[in-house]
Formats: C-alpha cells, structure tokens, sequence
C-alpha cells in the first residue's frame, strides 16, 4: 500500500495533467459536438437515433466540467482514490458514447435501411 505523502503527490500530479489535458481539448470536443449536426446527412438515418446521436456527441465536453471539479474537490478532501477515479470518467465517457453510437448507427441500419 503506497503511504499518504505518496499517494497525496500521486494524486496532484494526476490532476494537474489530466486538467490540463482536458482544458487543451475541450475546444476540440465542442467543435466536434456541433459538427455532429451533420448526421442528419446520411438519407436513411431516422430522427430519434439522430437527435440521441447528437445528445451523446454533446455529453463528451460537458463530462469534462464536473469531473475537473470533482477531482479538486476530492483531492482537497483528501480522497486521494476518487481523485484518480475522477480523472479517468471522462474517458469512460467518451468510450461509452463512442460505442454506443456504433451500435445506434448498427440498428438505424438494420432496422431503417433503403
């Protein structure tokens, strides 16, 4: 078991660099999200699927806002095991939407397809 210092040291580190990380790309996943309008291009794609499509698009940058709270608020908690735990969710997140996406797209092309 990593001792308090260590792990305090751990933790701020982590945070530091995965906030940074986030604020360096958080334009990037807004400008994606509102490009994501453009599903709506493909013929056969049915109104909810896209709508949910565009939601979850939007859920990636909006993910980033309370987990950077969360990790300072925990890490001044000291909860150094949840400031970790809060530095990853927002790549949980984009995972999830990523493969949920695929698979809406999968059954807005089996079940609306031309």
């Amino acid at each position: 078991m990593i001792n308090k210092k260590k792990q305090r040291v751990l933790s701020k580190a982590l945070g530091l660099a995965t906030t940074m990380f986030y604020l360096l790309i958080l334009p990037f996943l807004f400008a994606i999200a509102f490009c994501s309008i453009m599903v709506f291009d493909k013929p056969n794609l049915s109104s909810p699927i896209g709508l949910a499509i565009i939601i979850i698009f939007f859920c990636m940058p909006l993910s980033i806002f309370p987990a950077i709270y969360f990790i300072w608020s925990n890490y001044s908690k000291k909860r150094y095991r949840r400031v970790c735990f809060f530095c990853v969710l927002p790549f949980l997140i984009f995972t999830t939407a990523m493969l949920t996406i695929v698979v809406l797209e999968r059954v807005n092309d089996l079940f609306f397809s031309l």
